[in-house]
């Protein structure tokens, strides 16, 4: 635990510094999903390249060889793969799924849906594009596909908890 016991209390007491944590999620979620497709503002800043998901993130020689066979694969992932997008990568999951957890606790549940269609309309972008494949190699470089299978599976049950609740207000 890297912080006091009384710091969540004080995050948690409306006050000026408060922010509503689903809300949060949510702007964490999507700014995972702009980090993935472009990077991050400072990373791109001046580089002339993406720094965002891409084919052969690492520029290794082979996809024949086993991460493990990878001499200097250490090195190369510290200088093709920003701690932001490595963020990114491992936690955009957890942030979806914060996000969705208790419908209107920031007050109206039109807001709510803005804001869940607009976070589910990037999700589908990313599902939907060569970014997706582009995840699966970052996330067996720095985390495992075992995590990244994972994550997919906590996303289906997200996904399918999230269409409930759309129909659900469609139809009262």
């Amino acid at each position: 635990q890297a912080y006091h016991a009384s710091f969540l209390d004080f995050m948690r007491e409306k006050n000026e510094y408060w922010s509503d944590p689903i809300s949060a999620a949510r702007n964490m979620a999507m700014g995972c999903f702009e980090i993935m497709a472009k990077g991050a503002r400072s990373d791109v800043q001046g580089s002339g390249t993406s720094q965002g998901l891409r084919f052969n993130i690492c520029s290794l020689p082979s996809s024949h060889h086993a991460n493990k066979d990878v001499e200097d694969l250490a090195a190369r992932i510290a200088e093709n793969i920003p701690a932001a997008l490595i963020y990114s990568s491992r936690f955009w999951m957890k942030h979806v799924s914060m996000s969705y957890m208790r419908k209107g606790i920031a007050g109206s549940d039109a807001l709510y849906n803005v804001d869940m269609h607009s976070l589910l309309g990037m999700i589908g972008s990313f599902l939907h594009s060569p970014r997706s494949l582009y995840w699966v190699e970052a996330a067996s470089l720095t985390m495992g596909l075992a995590n990244a299978r994972d994550m997919l599976v906590d996303f289906e049950r997200v996904a399918k908890s999230t269409v409930s609740l759309f129909l659900m207000d469609d139809n009262a």
